[in-house]
Parts: C-alpha cells; structure tokens; sequence
C-alpha cells in the first residue's frame, strides 16, 4: 500500500473520514504545541511540515521504516527539554488512535515522535554580542516567524 492509499483508509463507523483526517488532527496539536513554545522555531513551511509530518507516520510506524540518526549532542539535549512534553503528546494521540479505531502505533514508543521533530523544530538561543562602537551590549534573538 503507498502513501495515498493509506492516507485514505476510510475510519470505520465514520463517513467521508480518513485516516489523513486522523493525522490533521495530530498534526493540528503538534501545531498548536509548537506556538505554545516561544523558544522554538520551525525549520520548514507549514505546509512542508504537514506533509513530512504524513510520510513520517507512513514510514516509521506503518512500515516500519526507521531513520538512522548518529550521536547528537543536540538531539540529546533537545530530548532532555522537551520528552515530557512529547510523552504527554504521544499519549494524547494513542487516545486519539483508539477513539477512532486505528492501529497506528503498533506498540512504538515516544521516541521516533522525538526525533521527527527535532528534524523541523529547533531550539532558538539568546545570544549575547559585545558592540565593536562600544555602545551598549545588546541581545540578539535568532527568531523566525511563525
């Protein structure tokens, strides 16, 4: 089965909803999570993302397909900020996977989500630069729109 065909498996006891209509949902909340987080800034466009955010579900739970990630510091560390978060979030969307009858998780962890995410979501630092005219020091922000 592709991509396509799976994104459309009708939701059983629901008419005209599929599964990609599942995945929106999610992917809504992850949204709404993002902006919640002020410190955070979105490496793509949000349409980029939503398609990514479908192929990744496709790939790494459907199929099985993992991502082979070296050692990173920032992974690391951007787990170490946010695995609560995303555990809470993993949760929500296995209620949402069983309210709506589908298997998408297949006992699967919290941690290909973490991953996922780092790929699109980065950590925006306060970065602190001295004045060459010897005026005031200031802080920049590395900051993106939303």
């Amino acid at each position: 089965m592709n991509l396509n065909d799976w994104l459309m498996t009708p939701i059983h006891y629901e008419d005209g909803f599929y599964l990609k209509d599942v995945l929106n949902i999610m992917s809504r909340h992850i949204t709404r999570w993002y902006n919640s987080k002020n410190e955070l800034s979105m490496l793509t466009d949000p349409n980029t993302f939503d398609q990514k955010w479908k192929e990744f579900f496709y790939n790494s739970y459907h199929k099985g397909i993992l991502l082979e990630n070296d050692y990173d510091e920032n992974l690391q560390y951007f787990d170490l900020q946010y695995s609560d978060d995303i555990s809470e979030i993993f949760e929500k969307y296995k209620e949402i996977e069983k309210f709506y009858n589908v298997d998408i998780f297949k006992n699967k962890s919290y941690d290909l989500l973490i991953e996922f995410l780092y790929q699109y979501f980065e950590i925006m630092e306060e970065i602190y630069q001295e004045n060459p005219d010897n005026e005031e020091d200031f802080l920049e922000y590395n900051i993106y729109e939303r």
